[in-house]
């Protein structure tokens, strides 16, 4: 690489063939682009792509270091609370999906012989913590969701079968993905998605890389996190008034993130190299102590349209690096490789699967050849989804969605398991099917409500005629056979429609509670519905019942005051209202077992009175022994905030 003398400058070409100066002086290397100029970093420590790709990626790695991470900061402007038990299922999904994260990681050396790293399994809790319509909205700003391997974090992932019992290793591999990228996130155009990056097989990947499949299907560098890489885009809808769950998305995120970066920063992966783009196709490849070739650095234009034409000189090219390759340095063949794979062109096909294979072997990087030679192998493949649905679900989903119900009974008959009778009721069109698809497996009614109300969200948001005539028919037989309570019963509450409240109240069993302990009083109250709460007190719900953290729906009305002004004051006037007043064990309202309310603690209970001082066991900041002047006594009720 050459050197730059003190005092000296010399001009170099950007990749839009603007021209730019390096200049040095002193210790201080400039370049004029506005990528150096405006840095936030002392002068001595700024570094760019001209001064990398002019100077040599080490050269100016040991002159300026790598950038340090640091861990991200957050704005909570946007962010907004949200009833209890949305936070408690999230957070429950999340627990879920960490509990998957050993068995995956080591599917995923089995599959690819490399190391997958525990973030991964965070990102896709976040993902998986979303509400039903909070997924049907985020596509339009974050993706589609989990893809490639992120798909074995699911409760059936990792059993999964393989369309003709192809590599698992093609699924999600789009045409043009490099054997270093193995995707994990969709996105919602243009074969957008993202996936992890390995420079090294053998060592966890140290960045997220993203790529337009179906547009230039170059490969850029997002940040070290998958969370990282869609922050910017969730911030930027959180901040527009039509997106009406980015709020509270981004505050799930918020949650999730800071979660995610520390399992980075457990595992102590690097901070991502920086690099020269100099490669066709961008992320160009490393290898440890050697710089790209001068020659390689610049020209990639001329590079293109010689392998767009066929010229004969890309022959001389390759030949260069067969013997490059045969001495002992693999670079050159590893970057004429990657681009060749890139341009996919047939006259020099051989010729790339020779060059990358050769070279990801003398590299020591085994899994990257053997992805180059099965992707190679398979390029043609008209989908790059391998799996079918969990458990060969597609034939009796697509049944359904004909609404063939001898053609359902034939597939049930085949006992295809519960998931895929669940899998088929997000494309079941008539209660007929619905009803044999349930007297299959009663006990998927929870989760059969869950499939049908997010297919009539998802088709509401187009043609809500035709969401009332499939949706309301389905929803109502479903809730009536079972599915008014726990997932279902939220998931009908968090579309907010009334019609459906309605339906919930002539319907959901009031005495049932879900794993949170909460009732649908409890959750009515929550998401401070009133025409829920009405019904389910009209037909004896208990409003004195405690969920799992000692909250009654009194409690958490007033929580949702905030978010729901009006409804919510109607809900606490209800509730209010139904609040059998209690007996006290003496007049003395702070005799023992009296209830009394704190401004910061809430309510309590007395256990000890000794003068003017209490002892009280506060619901939920434990015991407190404070003056009797500094607590209310709560007469008759206990519903004081």
């Amino acid at each position: 690489m050459p050197d730059l003398l003190d005092g000296t400058t010399v001009e170099v070409s950007g990749s839009t063939g603007r021209r730019y100066v390096l200049e040095r002086r002193g210790d201080v290397i400039s370049c004029t682009c506005p990528a150096w100029r405006n840095q936030r970093l002392p002068l001595e420590r700024r570094s760019c792509k001209h001064l990398r790709a002019h100077l040599g990626e080490n050269a100016e790695a040991a002159r300026v270091g790598a950038p340090a991470l640091r861990r991200p900061r957050w704005s909570t402007a946007n962010i907004v609370a949200e009833a209890p038990y949305v936070r408690l299922r999230r957070r429950a999904a999340l627990a879920d999906t960490l509990a998957r994260a050993e068995a995956v990681e080591e599917h995923m050396r089995v599959v690819y012989g490399m190391p997958l790293p525990r973030h991964l399994a965070y990102a896709i809790g976040f993902w998986e913590g979303l509400t039903a319509v909070e997924r049907e909205e985020a596509w339009a700003y974050l993706g589609t969701g989990p893809c490639g391997v992120s798909e074995w974090y699911a409760a059936d992932g990792l059993h999964l079968r393989r369309i003709d019992e192809l590599d698992e290793r093609l699924h999600y591999r789009f045409r043009a993905d490099p054997p270093e990228f193995v995707s994990v996130f969709g996105g919602n155009s243009d074969g957008s998605h993202w996936g992890l990056w390995y420079d090294d097989p053998g060592a966890l990947p140290r960045e997220i890389a993203h790529n337009w499949a179906r547009d230039s299907a170059e490969t850029s560098s997002c940040g070290p996190t998958l969370l990282s890489a869609l922050r910017e885009a969730l911030e930027q809808a959180a901040a527009e008034p039509d997106w009406t769950h980015a709020r509270a998305i981004l505050g799930w995120m918020h949650e999730v993130h800071a979660q995610e970066w520390d399992a980075y920063a457990e595992a102590q992966i690097e901070a991502p190299p920086v690099r020269t783009h100099a490669a066709i196709g961008g992320m160009d490849p490393l290898v440890p102590g050697v710089d790209l070739p001068h020659d390689l650095t610049v020209g990639h234009e001329r590079r293109y349209e010689a392998y767009r034409a066929g010229d004969p000189e890309v022959l001389a090219w390759i030949e260069r690096a067969r013997q490059e390759l045969a001495a002992g340095s693999p670079l050159r063949a590893l970057f004429l490789g990657r681009e060749l794979h890139w341009m996919d062109a047939d006259p020099w096909r051989q010729a790339c699967t020779e060059l990358l294979v050769g070279a990801y072997d003398a590299l020591g990087r085994g899994p990257l050849a053997r992805i180059t030679e099965v992707h190679h192998s398979h390029r043609d493949l008209r989908s790059v989804g391998v799996y079918l649905s969990a458990g060969h679900l597609r034939p009796l989903a697509a049944a359904a969605y004909r609404d063939e119900l001898a053609t359902v009974e034939e597939l049930l008959a085949e006992e295809p398991g519960r998931e895929a009778i669940i899998d088929a009721f997000a494309a079941v069109k008539s209660i007929p099917v619905a009803t044999r698809l349930l007297e299959a497996d009663p006990s998927v009614a929870e989760a059969a409500t869950v499939q049908v109300i997010t297919a009539y969200a998802r088709e509401k948001a187009y043609d809500p005629a035709a969401a009332a005539e499939r949706g309301f028919p389905l929803v109502s037989h479903l809730l009536t056979a079972g599915g008014a309570r726990g997932e279902g019963l939220f998931a009908a509450l968090s579309l907010g429609d009334p019609d459906l409240s309605t339906l919930l109240g002539a319907h959901v069993d009031v005495h049932a509670v879900d794993r949170f302990g909460a009732s649908p009083l409890h959750m009515a109250a929550a998401f401070a519905d009133l025409t829920l709460t009405v019904a389910c007190l009209g037909r004896g719900a208990d409003p004195d019942l405690r969920d799992s953290e000692g909250r009654r729906p009194l409690d958490l009305a007033m929580d949702a005051w905030s978010r729901r002004i009006t409804t919510a004051a109607a809900v606490i006037k209800a509730l209010k209202d139904a609040v059998q007043p209690r007996e006290r064990p003496s007049a003395d309202p702070f005799a023992i077992d009296s209830r009394v309310s704190h401004a910061k603690f809430g309510l309590g209970t007395i256990c000890e009175a000794a003068g003017d001082k209490l002892t009280v066991e506060f619901d939920t900041a434990g015991e407190k022994r404070l003056l009797k002047r500094f607590v209310t006594s709560v007469q008759g009720d206990d519903s004081a905030p």
